[in-house]
């Protein structure tokens, strides 16, 4: 199984033996919103929470583990609010 490649922004998408397409279309993409958006904000649940009073800060407040939910999923934003909707891979059937 290939291992992700974690020097290309879409390298975490790449784990199912598919990372030459997905960089082709999802790194480029994540690539082309950084240079035009520039840094964006992270959501505050998904902020670093190791550390006490990260509560007051609003950090990982909110947070859901996908893995304490049926199916290991959850429906919870993790993109800065700017581009939530953006698709930077799509699957192909």
């Amino acid at each position: 199984m290939p291992r992700p490649d974690y020097s290309y922004p879409g390298g975490l998408l790449c784990c199912d033996g598919q990372e030459v397409q997905c960089r082709g279309e999802g790194d480029f993409a994540a690539s082309d919103v950084v240079r035009k958006k520039g840094n964006l904000e992270i959501p505050s649940y998904l902020r670093d929470a190791h550390y006490s009073g990260h509560e007051m800060l609003g950090r990982g407040v909110g947070y859901k583990y996908p893995h304490d939910y049926p199916g290991h999923f959850v429906e919870q934003q993790y993109l800065p609010e700017e581009i939530k909707d953006y698709r930077f891979y799509e699957e192909e059937s």
